[in-house]
């Protein structure tokens, strides 16, 4: 399916690969063990090759986006260590994240307004839609999830 943004979401269900492209893993658990300049730089050296970075998890989203809030898109971001209060809505200007793996949420979340935000209301909404219309799929974690490009 595409939206009008010209994202394509597909389902992704257990071990479904994702190749070739630079991945930012980064949550509370990972941000305890990895630097955040190790980050940074995973991030500003796949910028400079124009490679997509790829956001696992709405939450993670925040992260590079709460960086370069300041900065022009595709700019390097600097390594910071601070409170965000950022919250991503539709009409929001992405300049960091491409790519978003993220769960199926339920209706009215912020979650959910968040992957709003980067594939459009209309599709996601249409996209919710069709996955309510098949059946059989898990919501929230552990449940399914999609990949939106």
């Amino acid at each position: 399916m595409r939206a009008a943004t010209g994202r394509r979401h597909a389902p992704v269900r257990g071990a479904d690969r994702i190749e070739r492209w630079s991945l930012v893993l980064a949550d509370l658990l990972v941000a305890s063990v990895v630097s955040w300049c190790e980050v940074a730089a995973q991030i500003n050296r796949a910028l400079a090759k124009k490679r997509r970075v790829i956001a696992v998890g709405a939450t993670v989203m925040r992260t590079p986006e709460s960086l370069a809030v300041h900065n022009e898109p595709k700019a390097p971001i600097r390594p910071q260590t601070a409170w965000t209060d950022l919250y991503i809505y539709p009409g929001f200007r992405f300049k960091v994240v491409d790519v978003l793996l993220t769960n199926l949420h339920r209706p009215r979340s912020s979650h959910i307004v968040l992957t709003a935000g980067f594939a459009g209301k209309d599709f996601v909404m249409r996209s919710y839609a069709e996955i309510l219309e098949k059946d059989g799929y898990e919501f929230d974690m552990f449940g399914d999830s999609m990949l939106i490009l």
